[in-house]
């Protein structure tokens, strides 16, 4: 078994396997309210800003999540780096 050195692992068999228990989970409500600026937009998915298999590569963070609109073309990244209870708007960018 290969130490895991950055955010992810080699396959997701092995974050089964051999990863910790996740202690947030972020859905589009609950703990904080993290403003957009947008009433009209509807988040809808979001990823992580590095792929979890990226496992070796120490200095990537999964720090941001991007969340696209439903309604209208906008892309939200949502910062939840810095304060993980409390996550915030880093970016909005327009497709």
């Amino acid at each position: 078994m290969s130490c895991c050195k950055g955010p992810g692992y080699a396959s997701p068999l092995d974050a089964f396997h051999n990863g910790p228990r996740e202690e947030l989970l972020y859905v589009v409500c609950v703990i904080h309210r993290t403003y957009t600026g947008c009433t009209e937009d509807e988040l809808h998915h979001s990823g992580w800003n590095v792929c979890s298999s990226c496992y070796d590569k120490p200095e990537f963070k999964r720090d941001l999540l991007v969340c696209p609109s439903l309604h209208t073309s906008r892309v939200f990244v949502i910062d939840v780096g810095s304060e993980p209870r409390k996550p915030k708007l880093f970016k909005m960018v327009l497709k």
